[in-house]
C-alpha cells in the first residue's frame, strides 16, 4: 500500500535555472552612460572622472547578479555556484576569445615580434584563462 506523501515532502526536480527577469531600461541606460564614460576617457578627451565608468559597471554587475541569484534561490530553494560560474564563463568566453584573437592578429601586423608581440600573446593567454591581471602584475612587478 503506497500512501501519498504530503506535498512539501515529495521529491521534486529543480528547474535548470531561475526564470529570466525582463531587461530593465534604466539599468541599460546606466550601462550605456558607463560605456561612453570609459570610451571617452580612453580617447583622451577632457572628461573629468571618465574612469568611474568602470566602477559603475561593477555596481551594475553586482545588482544584476544579486537579482539572478535571488531568483534562483526563490525558485529552486538554493544556489548552485558551479552552474552559475559555468553559465558566466559560457556567456563571456566567445566574445573574449574573439577579442583576444583580434588583438593578437593586430599585434602580429603592427608590433615587433621580440618584445611587445610576446607580451600581447602572454597577456592574451592570461585573458583566455581569466587571469590577465595576475599575468600583468607578475610581468610588471606592480599594477
Amino acid at each position: 500500500m503506497a500512501s501519498a506523501a504530503p506535498a512539501d515532502l515529495r521529491p521534486h526536480r529543480a528547474p535548470e535555472s531561475a526564470p529570466k527577469a525582463p531587461r530593465r531600461r534604466d539599468i541599460q541606460g546606466l550601462r550605456t552612460i558607463a560605456v561612453l564614460m570609459v570610451v571617452l576617457f580612453h580617447a583622451r578627451l577632457p572628461i573629468p572622472g571618465g574612469f568611474t565608468g568602470v566602477d559603475v559597471f561593477f555596481v551594475i554587475s553586482g545588482f544584476v547578479i544579486t537579482g539572478m541569484l535571488h531568483r534562483e534561490w526563490v525558485t529552486t530553494g538554493g544556489i548552485r555556484l558551479r552552474t552559475f560560474y559555468l553559465r558566466r564563463f559560457m556567456r563571456l568566453a566567445p566574445a573574449l576569445g574573439l577579442l583576444v584573437a583580434v588583438v593578437v592578429l593586430i599585434s602580429v601586423v603592427l608590433q615587433s615580434p621580440y618584445g611587445p608581440q610576446q607580451s600581447v600573446a602572454t597577456t592574451g593567454l592570461g585573458a583566455l584563462l581569466m587571469s590577465a591581471n595576475l599575468v600583468i602584475a607578475n610581468a610588471a612587478g606592480d599594477y
